[in-house]
């Protein structure tokens, strides 16, 4: 999705208005909308050619949270939840597509307390902390 515009920029010192497009105005925000017509505002230093998580979603869960990541390539994604103690509670293999990517993970089940989602790509892990609170 791309979004086009047209809006007044005066800059300080210029006496007349100079017309410049939304992209020369503020060409660091993106913003990517899903199919459900919601909305993932992408942070200034996000980068298109890394693997990145964005977010946890709720955080703390009740019974399920989702999380977005971004994939430069389509490939598999290893996806694993681990309690405190590094046991093993929820680990799937997911095919993902180049870009955006979201996947549920349901925790109605599980115990209270703080987990470690980690979401590896093509030889690169990231963490992100969970808690599950019923």
């Amino acid at each position: 999705v791309t979004a086009v515009g047209k809006g007044i920029f005066t800059p300080s010192g210029f006496p007349l208005p100079v017309p410049q497009t939304i992209t020369q105005m503020v060409n660091w925000y993106k913003l990517i909308v899903d199919g459900n017509g919601t909305g993932i505002v992408l942070p200034d230093n996000f980068d298109e050619n890394n693997f990145s998580v964005l977010d946890v979603k709720p955080n703390p869960a009740n019974d399920e949270f989702s999380f977005n990541y971004f994939v430069p390539k389509s490939s598999n994604v290893v996806i694993t939840l681990t309690d405190l103690v590094g046991k093993t509670v929820v680990k799937n293999v997911v095919s993902s597509d180049k870009g955006m990517n979201t996947q549920k993970l349901d925790v109605a089940n599980f115990s209270n307390g703080i987990y470690f989602l980690t979401i590896e790509n093509e030889g690169k892990k990231l963490t992100k902390k969970v808690t599950v609170s019923h």
